[in-house]
């Protein structure tokens, strides 16, 4: 359950400011309000979280002690890379109404960007990917959710700067503490 709710705040924490949430709020701002825009940002926040977490379960499964936690401090180290590291986001000047094209263009920023490695850190953790999917799905399905209802604060790009930052900084910390742990007086 632990998991669950870690993944939870860390994935809808770490998906505002980020690519797929200023995508989603340009696009509501520019296209308006959609019912697929609900739909599609739930289904490809839930294909990426799940596929993130059961890849992080199905590798942590097959390594034991200090080999998982350097795992897990790899991905919790990368998505803080991930957030400290600005992303322009360029929207198109005539976007497309294909909810297709949207999936698709959010499924590939999507794939490996803070919030995902943080669900694949989650699953690692675990061994198990349930936990960490639903959780991670459910936070960042929230913040996309968020930037189509409230996009104006959303889109621009510095928005929600120091917020990331600031989380950036707590996932660096966690996996410097796992890795101590697990080669440290602790272990």
């Amino acid at each position: 359950m632990e998991i669950f709710a870690l993944t939870l705040m860390v994935s809808f924490l770490a998906t505002f400011g980020g690519k797929d949430q200023r995508l989603v709020a340009d696009l509501v701002l520019k296209l308006g309000r959609s019912p697929g825009f609900v739909l599609v940002s739930a289904l490809t926040s839930g294909l990426t979280g799940v596929g993130m977490a059961c890849l992080g379960a199905a590798l942590s499964g097959q390594l034991l002690g200090a080999e998982r936690a350097y795992l897990i401090a790899a991905a919790l180290a990368a998505s803080a890379v991930w957030l400290f590291l600005p992303h322009a986001n360029k929207m198109p000047k005539e976007p497309t109404r294909s909810l297709g094209a949207i999936a698709i263009v959010l499924i590939l920023r999507q794939i490996v960007d803070a919030p995902r490695l943080a669900i694949f850190a989650g699953g690692a953790a675990i061994a198990s990917a349930y936990p960490a999917a639903w959780g991670g799905a459910i936070g960042a399905t929230a913040a996309l959710w968020l930037a189509i209802g409230w996009p104006g604060p959303m889109a621009p790009p510095n928005a929600w700067r120091y917020g990331r930052l600031s989380l950036a900084i707590i996932l660096a910390l966690t996996g410097l503490f796992i890795v101590y742990i697990a080669q440290g007086p602790l272990a």
